[in-house]
């Protein structure tokens, strides 16, 4: 799966839980947020792909996803995220 693919497959599942995201440029964090009560999820384009992709994995980890489907790929990205908040928290 692309980088690309997989930035579209966040931004499906990000629609399926009523957010919108939108990649952009800026000096901000990648994260979410209420804007005139609409769910946002702003990520910054300036950063890495790799990073624009850890941040929404990470973002998503904090969702509760269990009564949705998601991708086998972004499902595992989302689980190694929470792993790594997990071990982090336990130190």
């Amino acid at each position: 799966m692309q980088s690309s693919e997989i930035i579209d497959a966040f931004k499906e599942l990000a629609c399926n839980l009523g957010y919108q995201l939108i990649c952009e440029k800026g000096n901000f964090n990648t994260g979410d947020c209420l804007i005139h009560s609409e769910k946002k999820i702003v990520v910054n384009k300036n950063a890495p792909v790799e990073s624009q992709i850890h941040d929404l994995a990470k973002l998503f980890s904090t969702f509760e996803l269990s009564n949705l489907y998601v991708l086998p790929k972004i499902r595992k990205l989302i689980d190694d995220a929470r792993q790594i908040t997990i071990e982090l928290d336990a130190e």
